[in-house]
């Protein structure tokens, strides 16, 4: 059985009774981020949440169901099952303790927030309801706010503790594209970290955007492409890559390689295996 989220969202008295468009979106696109965000690392870059339905009959209600952007993937429901429970634990978490899970990164962080403080202005309630056997996450504005102030004590506690890591570095980076956009007028990518699965802002120089240009129109559809960019990188005290001048792009594509192209029969140098198992453990 396909696996389904339900996000309803009621309009706060203070705007007349009215759900904005731009709430009503803003809060389905944040929750969405947080459960697709809560996949696993596996299951992250195949797992995707298609719009069901949607009602403007009072109260908005959208319905989003799991959905694979490879055939061949594998266990499309289940991989939504973990999704639901760590975003509904998160979510939970939020109000009652503040204390987000540890695969809660900033940008999550920030959707989740997004969602507590619009409960604080022009939503009334929103509810959550992940499946039908447990009761939804209702959020209103007396939990939003108590979740608000949880949060800002533990982020806080947290940034008295931690070790500052931010800083300006040369390096590389091995990302898939998610959009072209320009920063401050400047060409540049949207990526997404292969190892960290942060999104970075790729700023080109003139001259870097117009040798891309050669190969690669900026209208054509970059989303997906691997690619390695290098150049200076901006970190956050966390460590996390989180801006780029590039220097230099390079796309890479993935060879299919058998396993008989990179089986070497010699490794062993003609011992048994275990006999060179144990000479190398030693």
């Amino acid at each position: 059985m396909a696996e389904r989220v339900t996000i309803t969202i009621e309009p706060s008295d203070a705007h007349g009774g009215q759900l904005t468009v731009q709430d009503a979106m803003r809060q389905v696109l944040d929750f969405i981020e947080v459960v697709a965000a809560a996949a696993s690392d596996d299951a992250r870059p195949n797992l995707e949440w298609g719009l069901l339905s949607a009602t403007t009959n009072s109260p908005f209600t959208a319905v989003a169901e799991a959905i694979s952007v490879a055939s061949d993937w594998g266990d499309v429901e289940e991989a939504a099952r973990v999704a639901k429970l760590r975003a509904q634990s998160a979510l939970k978490s939020a109000y009652e303790t503040g204390d987000l899970p540890t695969w809660v990164n900033e940008e999550v962080r920030g959707h989740i927030r997004g969602l507590l403080e619009r409960n604080m202005k022009g939503v009334a309630i929103t509810s959550i309801r992940f499946d039908e056997e447990s009761p939804p996450v209702v959020l209103n504005e007396r939990r939003a706010r108590a979740a608000i102030d949880k949060l800002d004590v533990a982020t806080a506690l947290q940034m008295e503790s931690r070790e500052d890591l931010s800083g300006d570095e040369l390096g590389s980076v091995d990302a898939h594209v998610l959009d072209t956009t320009t920063y401050y007028n400047k060409p540049a990518l949207r990526v997404r970290d292969r190892l960290s699965n942060a999104k970075i802002i790729c700023v080109f120089s003139p001259e870097l955007a117009s040798k891309i240009g050669k190969k690669h129109s900026w209208y054509e559809t970059w989303k997906g492409e691997r690619v390695l960019i290098t150049g200076r990188m901006s970190r956050n005290v966390d460590g996390v890559v989180t801006h780029i001048k590039a220097e230099e792009i390079r796309d890479i594509k993935p060879e299919d390689v058998t396993l008989s192209d990179i089986v070497d029969s010699g490794i062993t140098g003609g011992k048994g295996v275990r006999e060179y198992l144990e000479e190398d453990w030693d």
